[in-house]
Parts: C-alpha cells; sequence; structure tokens
C-alpha cells in the first residue's frame, strides 16, 4: 500500500484520542506493529474496575498479527477490499471491548485526535466496517502461549465519489469501565487504543 502522509511519519507518536464529553478518556498508544494501552485512572476511582489491564490492536491476516505497523491501502473509486485487525488481550482477565473505525483530525498541537465513537460516520470511516456481530467482542485472558486474541475482520468499500487524495483514520478498541471519583460522582472510563488506517485515493 502507500506510505503513510509526511505529515504522520514526522509525528507517529503524536497521535491521541480526543475526549468525549462526560467520560474521562484514558488515552490511546500507537506502536510499531501493536498497540498497547494500560488503566491508570489518575482522576477517577472504579467501583466495577476489571483492575489494571493492557490490551492492544494490530493489523492481522485471518490467522493473527502480520507484522504491519499500519493498515495502508491505495485505491481507486468504487474498490471493495477486505483485511482484518487483531485485538490481544495482555491482562489476566477476559475482557469485552468495542471495536470501531473513526476519523483522524489534526489537533491544535499539531498531532492526529480520534473522534469518539458514536458520532454520524463520514468520509474514511463510512468506507470501513466491522461486522456488527464483532463491533463488542469477549477478548480471553493471556495463556501462557502468548495474548488472548481475537481477529477481526474488515471490510473497505470505497465510493465512487471518494475524494483523491488522503484519508487518515484508525480501527480502535475500547474499554469502558463504569466507577466513582473523590466526590461521590459517577464516572466513565474510557480506554482506547488504535491502529493506524491511510487510504489513498
Amino acid at each position: 500500500g502507500p506510505a503513510a502522509p509526511s505529515s504522520l511519519r514526522r509525528h507517529p507518536k503524536r497521535w491521541s484520542a480526543r475526549r468525549a464529553v462526560s467520560v474521562v478518556d484514558v488515552g490511546w498508544l500507537v506502536c510499531a506493529g501493536v498497540s498497547y494501552g494500560s488503566v491508570l485512572p489518575a482522576s477517577a476511582t472504579p467501583v466495577k474496575s476489571v483492575g489494571r489491564v493492557s490490551f492492544g490492536i494490530a493489523p492481522a491476516s485471518a490467522r493473527g498479527p502480520n507484522g504491519r505497523s499500519y493498515l495502508s491501502y491505495g485505491v481507486t473509486p468504487g474498490a471493495l477490499l477486505s483485511d482484518h485487525v487483531a485485538v490481544l488481550n495482555y491482562s489476566t482477565i477476559p475482557l469485552s471491548l468495542q471495536v470501531y473505525v473513526t476519523n483522524a483530525t489534526e489537533t491544535l498541537s499539531g498531532g492526529f485526535g480520534l473522534a469518539p465513537a458514536g458520532q454520524a460516520p463520514t468520509g474514511l470511516e463510512s468506507w470501513v466496517s466491522v461486522p456488527l456481530r464483532l463491533s463488542t467482542i469477549s477478548v480471553p485472558a493471556r495463556s501462557p502461549a502468548g495474548p488472548g486474541e481475537v481477529v477481526v475482520p474488515l471490510t473497505v468499500r470505497i465510493p465512487d465519489s471518494a475524494t483523491p487524495g488522503d484519508h487518515v483514520g484508525g480501527v480502535v478498541a475500547s474499554l469502558r469501565t463504569v466507577g466513582t471519583n473523590a466526590k461521590g460522582q459517577r464516572v466513565i472510563l474510557l480506554q482506547r487504543v488504535g491502529a493506524r488506517l491511510f487510504i489513498r485515493v
């Protein structure tokens, strides 16, 4: 596929998830090949916490992670293709995770952020889909053989009206935890990790 746009190659670690209204978004981290995050709530103490956990998401084949650093496609309008991501659980307990695609936007600091889930899909995020039955998955705990793993297929449908150029987003795995802060207020914590996604039309 095409190389990542030059602006993203210059700032590969400056991607961040934008904070949604009424939730504490602990953030996301993109690494080479595998993205992973840890639950480190700084301002809230969960009452239904799953404890400290680590999970990730990576480009994959149908068999599992295949070593790609990100998802990247060079396409023409009207193209149809398929791919996969692997959602990985490094924790000692199973995790229920939401999987979805979202657009990337440039932040005021020059990095890139991802829109929260639940918004009306536009652009790239309307082109790439996860099967509805796999939009929420249960990923088994790690074992002596390695992290727990669920492979999720992606379908990429480029509309005939797609605008030529580079389109940037991410495939996100998100953990939702309900808790309370020091004042006893109910807080929703979202921990998100993402695999970078580039489409060049």
